[in-house]
């Protein structure tokens, strides 16, 4: 009973730290910026314009513009992961899918839920979650570019009821071996959170990032790099390496920097995937991080 009670109480004081972090930096809805991908969050966001070993079914939550230069017509998945255990214990679950209609069209779709513990306030049981759905579209307006947006409903529940519409635009820039995406993430209409008249920012900002593919043989080795600047005068930069076995085995890692107080904090990554006969099985780590723990990423996909 008593452990219990630490866990609510634990849970409580990091969400209300969590709503009063948001208002100090003049975002809210931060929980949007979470890497849902597993190829891009086991890089630590460095692998983000990349279309080698690309975990295609978070799209809507990673980069859409590069889906025309998609393999495969169909990719589907669902993941499952429990961010900063030893604080929040907040589950995740996260599922998309991604079509290629033609040669120049790639159209996604998704939805993830983020679940905290319930606790008990002013007599009444409190179950904060985050939600997110929406779906995406990307053209390529000539066979090396692209262009793409994704459209998102937000909704965050905590002690208050918080909703607003997310959009990103993408382009990207698809060689032989080479992949560079820039564009701009989150934008959106500011935010009242509650019946204050003050309104707050979406955590928008603008990134960029590029990868190149050596190949050997069968095997691969891919540098990666991934830098972003937030309207909030927060800024990120994420190093990252993959190597390849055809599309069997894929192992990732990366570190990411981010000045204090950024959306997502310093952290190391490491990642691996594996597939055969178009089934696919994930797994993403970050640790090195106080806030973030040793939480970990889980999914499982299928494409053809």
């Amino acid at each position: 009973m008593k452990r219990t009670f630490l866990l609510l109480f634990a849970a409580l004081t990091a969400l209300q730290a969590f709503a009063q972090e948001e208002a100090v930096s003049g975002e809210i809805l931060r929980f949007v910026r979470t890497e849902r991908s597993l190829s891009t969050s086991g890089s630590a966001g460095a692998l983000f314009s990349s279309t080698t070993g690309t975990d295609w079914s978070a799209s809507l939550f990673g980069n859409v513009a590069a889906l025309p230069f998609m393999e495969n017509r169909f990719a589907m998945g669902l993941s499952y992961a429990m961010w900063t255990p030893s604080a929040t214990r907040m589950m995740n679950v996260t599922a998309g899918a991604a079509v290629k209609a033609g040669k120049r069209v790639g159209i996604t779709a998704g939805f993830v839920r983020d679940m905290y513990p319930s606790f008990d306030f002013n007599g009444k049981t409190v179950k904060p979650f985050d939600m997110c759905f929406g779906g995406g579209i990307a053209v390529a307006v000539a066979p090396c570019f692209s262009i793409g947006a994704n459209f998102k409903y937000c909704w965050e529940e905590i002690l208050y009821r918080t909703t607003a519409f997310s959009f990103d635009i993408l382009a990207q820039y698809h060689g032989k071996d080479f992949n560079v995406t820039a564009g701009v993430l989150s934008l959106g209409p500011k935010v009242k959170p509650n019946e204050d008249d003050v309104k707050y920012s979406l955590p928008a900002s603008v990134r960029l990032s590029a990868d190149y593919v050596f190949r050997f043989g069968i095997m691969s080795l891919q540098p990666a790099l991934s830098a972003e600047y937030y309207f909030s005068k927060h800024f990120a930069v994420a190093p990252g390496l993959q190597f390849g076995v055809k599309d069997y085995v894929f192992v990732r890692a990366g570190y990411r920097y981010a000045n204090e107080g950024c959306v997502t904090p310093s952290h190391l990554a490491l990642g691996i995937s594996g597939g055969y006969a178009g089934v696919s099985l994930s797994a993403t780590f970050l640790t090195a991080n106080k806030e973030l723990g040793n939480s970990f990423l889980i999914g499982l996909g299928y494409r053809f």
